[in-house]
């Protein structure tokens, strides 16, 4: 079949595989495939490789991306026989969660078709109602499409990333991942640009306080940072390497069933700005501008046997504005204010996840050198 590509293997990890690693722990990848597609038009009748006919699915997309992918999906499962509960969400929380997960006990399959809160919120429903479902994102705006964590909104303006069951199938079309809004794909990059401090908190953590690591998993991630700089560096013409790049973060966590690899005090400091529900930055974009933050404060701290950054914090700063995603507070309408108080409590958030705010805490002072190291209160 032309235009194609099926992925059943990944930088040597094959995938729907259990094995034991040199880490002392066995992994499991639930993931069975990964088909990435020039044209949905051309090959749709791809998305039935689950499919059984009398089968009853529950789809999950969302009002724009119903109209972009989720009706032609919801039709192409009638014809081959389906019985299908379609549901349109707008946000993932937990009221929406436990409505799909209601639908989802009487299905043998959910399918979510559309972005971040519509995957997540698929996800998590599918896994507490023990059915397995598949990933079809029609944009690559974080690392979630194939990863085992939903990030949730667990009321009071607060996301909890919860870990639920990984998909057994992601589907991606390259020309409706091309058409989705450039920033989306903007913010993917920061999120996956992000990894470089994510990682640096690994092995930090490893480092000082004695915590589980896996070198294996560990380079599956940092190849995922060089592919998102390939793709980068390349003008964003060709998605694969981004498409990989979001894979490998997903197959990463879900071998750790954790997000530790994927996620520091970058992301700490996102979620707090979220807490906080100041500004209007998508998650990518707000953990890329972390990320610059945490990449100078390592610079400034040098913490003992854990070795330089893969990109220093000018690097990924360059990497990121060549991205498209943005540099600077104002960008994303986060005040000074709302940064500092980030910067200074995001450790409360998970005081059991070491990073390197856990390790040299920050003065208010020092956080306000910080930002202005890394310019990113420009224009502000």
């Amino acid at each position: 079949m032309t235009g194609v590509r099926r992925l059943t293997e990944l930088d040597g990890i094959r995938l729907g595989s259990r094995f034991s690693c040199d880490c002392g722990r066995e992994h499991l990848v639930s993931t069975r495939e990964v088909v990435v597609l020039d044209s949905i038009e051309n090959e749709a009748g791809i998305l039935t490789g689950e499919i059984l006919e009398g089968m009853q699915v529950l789809i999950v997309t969302g009002y724009k991306t119903r109209r972009i992918l989720g009706e032609q999906v919801y039709q192409r499962l009638l014809e081959y026989g389906c019985k299908v509960v379609l549901r349109v969400v707008e946000k993932c929380d937990l009221t929406t969660c436990s409505a799909l997960e209601q639908d989802a006990r009487g299905c043998q399959l959910a399918v979510a078709v559309g972005g971040g809160s519509v995957i997540d919120s698929c996800k998590l429903a599918a896994h507490r109602a023990e059915v397995p479902f598949v990933s079809i994102p029609t944009t690559i705006s974080h690392d979630g499409v194939a990863s085992p964590v939903a990030s949730v909104f667990i009321g009071g303006g607060r996301r909890a990333s919860i870990v639920a069951s990984p998909p057994v199938r992601v589907i991606l079309a390259t020309d409706v991942v091309k058409s989705s809004p450039s920033r989306h794909l903007s913010a993917g990059c920061g999120d996956i640009l992000a990894k470089v401090t994510s990682l640096q908190d690994w092995i930090l953590g490893a480092k000082v306080k004695s915590e589980y690591f896996c070198r294996r998993t560990f380079e599956l991630v940092r190849s995922a940072v060089k592919d998102v700089r390939s793709f980068i560096d390349g003008g964003g013409v060709d998605l694969y390497p981004l498409i990989l790049a979001a894979v490998k973060c997903g197959l990463s966590m879900s071998m750790m069933n954790s997000s530790r690899p994927c996620s520091g005090a970058e992301h700490l400091f996102s979620h707090y700005i979220d807490h906080l529900n100041n500004g209007v930055g998508m998650h990518g974009e707000q953990v890329g501008i972390g990320a610059i933050l945490m990449a100078r404060r390592y610079e400034e701290v040098d913490p003992p046997q854990v070795g330089g950054l893969e990109i220093g914090s000018e690097n990924l700063r360059d990497y990121v504005r060549r991205a498209g995603a943005p540099t600077t507070l104002s960008q994303i309408g986060v005040s000074a204010e709302a940064a500092l108080r980030a910067l200074l409590e995001c450790t409360n958030i998970r005081p059991e996840r070491y990073t390197i705010l856990h390790h040299a805490p920050l003065t208010k002072a020092s956080a306000e050198e910080l930002l202005r190291q890394t310019q990113v209160l420009d224009k502000q």
